[in-house]
């Protein structure tokens, strides 16, 4: 009896993660367009220009991936107004320049409502095998995957990271030191990425919890800090952590990592 098995995968799940990526930047411009409105309306509170300062230094770190760069180097132009906006700022160029910037992100984004044609196309592969050993063998090779745990209180940051991670690894994911406490006394994780600010306790602290703990002391460990964080890499290497990012958003720095790290 022949078994037919449906490969299409790899194509659903690159469509998928770019249109996640693309619900993402609607998002942004929808943050960007607030600041507009409250700027227009002369309320310049600063945690409104740091929301957004944030999100285009994110968009600075990720664009290039989705293969728009220039979206990219435009988010560090953004970037860059934004940290010189102060109360007798002019607001006019601000204001002009996030305008240009959400038009831009809007244009990328009707592109991606187009059919994109596939780029591998579907196949069925016949096997004579039964179908409970094919089961079987499928699960095997799950089960013998390296497991990754992504410690990120941003939800967007793990589950995009996630997605690029999962064809190749088995990945969970936790929001805070409890959550990574506990998911390391159920699973056996080969790496730990861990972003420097987790709820529930310094982050710090928690990599020497593990350190100090015979059953997880052979976690490879990587965090992702943010800038201005000297003083805490250099207690992170002291407790041997195997890499880090002095940039939590350089996404494609840390799969790279990844990969690296548990394919050699």
């Amino acid at each position: 009896m022949y078994d037919i098995v449906l490969r299409a995968d790899l194509n659903t799940r690159g469509a998928n993660i770019s249109q996640y990526y693309f619900g993402y930047l609607r998002e942004a411009a929808a943050t960007f367009e607030d600041v507009i409105k409250r700027l227009n309306h002369c309320d310049h509170s600063p945690c409104y220009v740091a929301d957004a300062t944030d999100m285009a230094h994110r968009i600075k770190g990720n664009a290039a991936m989705y293969n728009n760069p220039n979206l990219g180097l435009r988010a560090a132009e953004v970037e860059q107004v934004l940290r010189s906006e102060t109360d007798t700022s002019d607001h006019a160029n601000i204001i002009s320049s996030l305008i240009n910037f959400v038009d831009e992100i809007y244009e990328i984004c009707r592109g991606s409502d187009k059919p994109e044609p596939s780029e591998l196309p579907v196949t069925l592969v016949v096997d004579n095998e039964d179908p409970l050993h094919v089961s079987q063998s499928t699960a095997a090779v799950s089960i013998n995957r390296k497991r990754i745990l992504i410690a990120y209180e941003d939800v967007w940051i793990s589950d995009l990271m996630a997605n690029l991670l999962e064809p190749e690894f088995n990945v969970l994911k936790a929001q805070s030191a409890a959550e990574v406490l506990k998911l390391v006394q159920q699973e056996a994780i080969d790496l730990l990425i861990l972003e420097n600010v987790l709820e529930g306790l310094p982050t710090l602290d928690l990599v020497k919890i593990l350190r100090g703990n015979e059953s997880y002391e052979s976690i490879s460990v990587f965090m992702a800090f943010g800038s201005r964080a000297h003083e805490d890499i250099a207690r992170a290497i002291s407790l041997g952590v195997a890499g880090f990012t002095e940039d939590k958003h350089e996404i494609l720095e840390i799969i790279d990592f990844a990969r690296n790290s548990l394919t050699t």
